[in-house]
């Protein structure tokens, strides 16, 4: 996969067809490279297409903290099956990241959205009774973000004051994420 691969790999079925979802670190090959998000055919291995950016590490005293895909690839369902979405981290020199959702037939880019830090946590997805996507992220710096799934607007950003490195999970109406220093956060969903 051309260097590490920290986030997990996705399996999805289209369908009789398998196929992978995969990302890869910027970390072996410098202080920047391009980084990969990837569609494979799980059955012979051929790629079907990529989507990069050029991502960044970030040296701490002896070591360099990676960039790249470092958050496990998101596959929509209901009425966004047709999206995979990724996040790319350290998409520059001040350590942003860019989520991109990805058309899963074509490989076109159908929107982005620029967070203010870079992202070790995967997105989760969840939604409304007409089968609409939201997403909820964090970053590293503390903020959780709520986007609409199928273009990308921003709906809810707020600043935390806590350091997200774990990925959240969905239990009915609660958002649950952990956060560095023994702290766990639940957020409720509300619909209105």
């Amino acid at each position: 996969n051309y260097d590490d691969t920290d986030a997990s790999i996705v399996v999805d079925k289209e369908n009789d067809r398998y196929f992978l979802y995969v990302g890869n670190e910027v970390d072996k090959r410098g202080d920047s490279a391009i980084a990969n998000l990837r569609k494979i055919d799980a059955t012979t291995g051929k790629e079907i297409w990529h989507v990069d950016r050029v991502c960044y590490g970030y040296p701490v005293m002896e070591k360099t903290n990676s960039g790249g895909i470092l958050a496990t690839p998101l596959v929509g369902k209901r009425k966004s099956s047709d999206l995979v979405i990724g996040i790319f981290s350290r998409v520059n020199k001040q350590h942003k990241a860019e989520l991109v959702a990805v058309d899963k037939k074509t490989g076109k880019e159908r929107y982005t959205f620029r967070l203010d830090a870079y992202s070790w946590a995967s997105p989760v997805d969840f939604y409304d009774e007409k089968g609409n996507m939201y997403l909820f992220l964090t970053d590293v710096w503390g903020t959780v973000y709520i986007l609409n799934g199928i273009n990308g607007k921003l709906i809810y950003k707020e600043k935390i004051g806590v350091t997200f490195e774990s990925s959240p999970i969905i239990i009915n109406d609660r958002i649950v994420v952990g956060a560095r220093g023994r702290s766990i956060l639940s957020f409720k969903i509300i619909t209105e």
